[in-house]
């Protein structure tokens, strides 16, 4: 017996998304910013970085720990080199900003990076590349995160899966997209599946014993795990010092929690990097030259067990052209917790004349 599945209208979302934003103090065109980023996080598969990070980021806002209308300040600036204070504000709002800055000053020095202190969660990362890639620019965005993943080898929380994002353009391809944590899996899937009352596959994350689980709550509690063992927990300190102690931001244990945190903001450092790939050539000699490495990559004869040769954020991109014609995949605790928003501030959109449900 196949289970149902949920589908929430994108447009409907995104405007009670706004709505929502907005009714907390958040500026309507930042409420856009932010909401973007979560359906796009959504329409690529990543439920976990979607509409379910609404009630969190409202709540933060609520509580008084994230500035819904944040200042966002140049600290230091020097040739192509920006060092920025994102006033706690959102991290979508924050991080667009950032980048943006990032790329004009590239269009200028040919490469320029840009760091920032005093942020929050900041989302999918390639929400920021695909700001590059549409200016003939290789994209590189980075976050550290709230300490929830265990060093390799350890069994306690002391470092962030850390998220980072490299995008390249390309001609006739979509462009190449690296888009990873540092962890297994983003933590936020646990969280989902905490909402969601569903179990986790052995082998993401240890429970506070440091036994490994499939209780997400107990996963919560104790640690996700790095990818590829010794290699993900380096990359995680690796990105951790570009983006929270180059930046001035908090880093490691320091940098506060997202989630059941009533205590203090996160001041979540992040790293933006904007190459033009005019400065080596003509971009479009550039853009047909990874053509040219995409083609033979997918000509490659697949693996026993493979169908065939995948593209880093291929996959994504494939989902997203599903689900913009199916809408937002959600669960009845996000389902719940929509409605919770909705009735305390009283949205006046139908969620459920906007849900279409399927075997």
């Amino acid at each position: 017996m196949q289970k149902e599945q949920m589908f929430l209208e994108i447009e409907t979302a995104r405007e009670f998304s706004c709505q929502v934003f907005q009714a907390v103090g958040v500026p309507r065109a930042d409420a856009i910013l932010v909401t973007n980023n979560m359906i796009d996080g959504d329409l690529r598969g990543l439920g976990s970085h979607g509409i379910s990070r609404l009630l969190v980021y409202t709540t933060r806002i609520k509580d008084g720990w994230v500035n819904p209308k944040p200042n966002v300040k140049i600290l230091h600036e020097r040739g192509g080199v920006l060092h920025l204070d994102g006033d706690n504000g959102l991290g979508a709002v924050v991080g667009v900003r950032a980048m943006d800055m990032c790329i004009d000053k590239a269009v200028q020095s040919g490469v320029a990076v840009c760091s920032v202190q005093k942020a929050n969660h900041f989302g999918i990362a390639w929400f920021y590349t695909r700001r590059a890639v549409e200016r003939d620019m290789i994209g590189i965005a980075s976050s550290n995160n709230p300490p929830n993943m265990a060093p390799w080898g350890g069994r306690v929380s002391m470092i962030g899966t850390n998220p980072f994002s490299i995008a390249v353009p390309a001609h006739r391809h979509k462009p190449l997209v690296l888009d990873m944590s540092c962890s297994i899996v983003a933590r936020g899937k646990l969280n989902l599946a905490e909402i969601e009352n569903q179990p986790i596959p052995l082998g993401w994350a240890i429970d506070p014993g440091g036994r490994p689980t499939t209780n997400a709550t107990e996963g919560l509690k104790g640690a996700v795990l790095p990818f590829g063992e010794h290699k993900g927990y380096g990359i995680a300190l690796i990105v951790d010092i570009f983006s929270g102690i180059l930046s001035g931001a908090a880093f490691s244990t320091h940098v506060g929690q997202l989630w059941g945190n009533n205590e203090s903001i996160q001041n979540i450092g992040l790293f933006f990097q904007a190459v033009d790939i005019s400065t080596t050539g003509d971009p479009h000699v550039f853009k047909e030259r990874v053509d040219i490495l995409i083609d033979e990559l997918k000509a490659c004869p697949p693996a026993a067990g493979f169908k065939e040769v995948l593209i880093p954020g291929e996959i994504e991109f494939e989902k997203e052209e599903i689900n913009r014609k199916k809408g937002l995949l959600i669960g009845p605790g996000v389902k719940r917790d929509l409605t919770l928003l909705k009735n305390e501030f009283k949205i006046d959109i139908d969620l459920e004349k906007a849900i279409t449900v399927t075997t």
